[in-house]
């Protein structure tokens, strides 16, 4: 899969950042308002930013894509929306698991509630469109289940009560059960996952 992905993206690589990375827990960070939108897998946390965290403790060796701006065109100049990265293990090819991260750094639970952000709906919007993305180009099988996080760093508690089921503008309804059955998307409100091997991932509360 791998190499789907790099080939897919040899026009626009540059806009992708390509790592291979090992380590116990691996923390994904997003630096768009400090470092030009660069996001980072490490093997290390960093006390300056809070990360999503993928424990790790049988050291599968993952790769990872990180997306920059427009790092998905659909044509020169028209682009998809896009989440933050996408990891899977780095020899993956059908049957491994295939993880998208969106993430939204509101300082609390308030800013992240705000009804004017929307950003429950706006982040699985921008996941949705990732995971599209990639059957359309022929990366991932139309049929193929993935995994999603919709992560908060900043909050400490449990916040995937509140986000699921999305309430739409026009008041219906969308639970994680519809996503999996209609985008086949294993989807999760959360800071946390557990790598546990190359075809099982875990999205902890």
């Amino acid at each position: 899969m791998k190499e789907r992905i790099v080939r897919t993206f040899r026009r626009v690589y540059n806009r992708h950042s390509f790592i291979e990375t090992d380590g116990l827990k691996l923390y994904v960070v997003d630096r768009a308002e400090s470092e030009d939108g660069e996001v980072e897998i490490m093997d290390k946390e960093d006390d300056s930013i809070k990360a999503v965290c993928l424990e790790n403790e049988n050291n599968i060796e993952v790769f990872f894509d990180g997306f920059k701006k427009n790092a998905l065109p659909i044509t020169n100049k028209l682009y998809s929306k896009q989440c933050e990265c996408a990891i899977l293990p780095r020899e993956a090819d059908t049957e491994e698991w295939l993880l998208f991260i969106e993430t939204k750094y509101a300082t609390d639970l308030a800013r992240a509630q705000k009804a004017e952000a929307d950003y429950p709906n706006r982040m699985v919007e921008q996941i949705k469109a990732t995971v599209q993305y990639f059957r359309s180009k022929g990366i991932i099988d139309s049929e193929k289940v993935v995994h999603a996080i919709i992560s908060f760093p900043n909050l400490v508690n449990e916040f995937n009560s509140w986000v699921f089921p999305l309430i739409h503008k026009d008041g219906t309804e969308e639970s994680v059960l519809d996503i999996r059955l209609n985008d086949k998307i294993i989807i999760r409100a959360t800071n946390h996952a557990k790598i546990v091997n190359e075809k099982t991932l875990l999205l902890l509360s």
